[in-house]
């Protein structure tokens, strides 16, 4: 399982699936925040929206992308869409060391 991949690899998933595994939920990554980088850390947000009314409560889920693989993340129930009352809305954020050449 990756431990840590990119801002990049996150931002070029923007409208993709991933699949909630234990719960065989699919959420679509709808935003990725703004990379904030202060040296030798980064900071940004994933904001994921799932088409149900089922809810998770904050935790640790793993979820499986087709091109990034399986992934552990930290999941934050943030409420309905504005858009949309149909769509939960979750999010996930970095803060994380990372290396000088990434």
């Amino acid at each position: 399982m990756e431990s840590q991949i990119s801002y990049k690899s996150y931002n070029e998933t923007v409208g993709q699936s991933y699949l909630l595994k234990d719960h065989g939920l699919n959420l679509c990554l709808t935003e990725v925040s703004p990379q904030r980088i202060s040296d030798p850390w980064e900071s940004f947000s994933l904001l994921f929206r799932a088409d149900t009314e089922f809810t998770l409560e904050q935790g640790t889920y793993l979820l499986k992308h087709d091109t990034l693989g399986e992934l552990e993340i930290f999941l934050v129930p943030v409420g309905f869409s504005a858009e949309n009352s149909l769509l939960m809305e979750f999010e996930s954020v970095f803060n994380r060391q990372i290396s000088r050449g990434k």
